[in-house]
């Protein structure tokens, strides 16, 4: 094969650290609500952060991802200097970014 065919010629990386941790959940209903996506943002945020304690990690990053019925796909961020003392601190953060025109939504994410 010809150079720069599109072959890659790195070697393969079997592990590599992963650069988020996250949660997705499709709802069987649309949060169309504010105060609907608040809701479901405790059971998020805890699970981001019970896979942050099981691998060690910490994050400073909180990610909020709103699915649309149309399909379009709406992402908000915010970092902090410090990193999260925990999901509620993360849900917190979440909740700053959460502004009202963003809604309504069929699906969200949260990660950290």
């Amino acid at each position: 094969m010809r150079a720069g065919a599109g072959v890659d010629e790195r070697p393969v990386e079997v592990h590599r650290e992963p650069q988020s941790i996250g949660v997705e959940r499709t709802f069987d209903h649309d949060l169309s609500t504010r105060e609907a996506v608040l809701a479901e943002l405790p059971s998020l945020t805890a699970e981001v952060e019970a896979r942050w304690s099981k691998r060690g990690y910490v994050g400073r990053t909180a990610v909020l991802k709103l699915s649309f019925e149309d399909g379009t796909t709406v992402t908000r961020h915010r970092t902090r200097e410090q990193p999260f003392q925990g999901a509620d601190e993360l849900a917190q953060t979440v909740t700053e970014v959460l502004t009202p025109e963003l809604l309504p939504g069929t699906g969200s994410g949260c990660w950290g």
